[in-house]
């Protein structure tokens, strides 16, 4: 066999592998696009957990009428957060004015309540720091 041709079956097997992994990265983004984002209240701030990083722990209000109750057998009771460590005085002010509405986004994945977003006054919190 020539070696032009024998480089080309090497290359091959190294893309082929390479491709269908990227194929099916590229199938899944696409997959959790297309599920549906829902909103549910949130009570009980703890911003941050010295052990387990910088999140921000809290507790589902499904019974709160702005909640937007998922169709599943169990629906978890607390939930956490990433919460980078330089926003995280900010954003700990702003979540504890009770004047504002703290919701988290969240997609239904794997029969799994999943977040996807902390909206503050239906705001991404990035943007409501920020005023």
């Amino acid at each position: 066999m020539k070696p032009s041709i024998q480089r080309s079956i090497a290359m091959l097997f190294i893309l082929l592998p390479v491709l269908a992994i990227s194929g099916q990265a590229i199938f899944l983004a696409d997959q959790k696009l297309q599920i549906p984002v829902q909103q549910v209240v949130i009570t009980g701030y703890d911003p941050r957990d010295a052990l387990m990083g910088h999140y921000l722990n809290f507790r589902y209000d499904w019974d709160n009428a702005a909640s937007q109750k998922p169709h599943l057998p169990y629906l978890p009771a607390n939930g956490r957060f990433y919460i980078p460590e330089k926003n995280s005085l900010a954003l700990e002010q702003a979540l504890r004015d009770r004047a504002k509405q703290c919701k988290i986004a969240y997609q239904i994945i794997a029969h799994e309540v999943r977040p996807v977003d902390l909206l503050i006054d239906n705001k991404p919190w990035r943007e409501a720091i920020q005023n």
